[in-house]
């Protein structure tokens, strides 16, 4: 069975509703974090890395997938970044 990914954000805000409503489908999904680092050298003595941002991939079976994503895209229909 293979993965897909179904979702990106780096917004903390986004990424708790699409779990929120992953969670209440039933469908499983892993959250991978994606950093960019700091090409400018500064280094984060607690992860040997200057890290800068980054973004979140929501991940979930082949078999959820189109599930998912119907359900991620009018969950985010509904959503007003402005107001978040």
């Amino acid at each position: 069975m293979g993965e897909e990914i179904v979702f990106e954000t780096s917004s903390e805000f986004e990424l708790t509703r699409v779990k929120s409503i992953l969670e209440e489908e039933g469908i499983g999904y892993v959250v991978k974090k994606r950093y960019l680092q700091n090409v400018f050298g500064d280094a984060d003595a607690w992860v040997g890395k200057g890290i800068i941002g980054g973004s979140f991939q929501v991940i979930v079976t082949s078999e959820d997938a189109d599930r998912a994503s119907v359900r991620i895209n009018e969950l985010l229909e509904g959503i007003d970044l402005d107001d978040a």
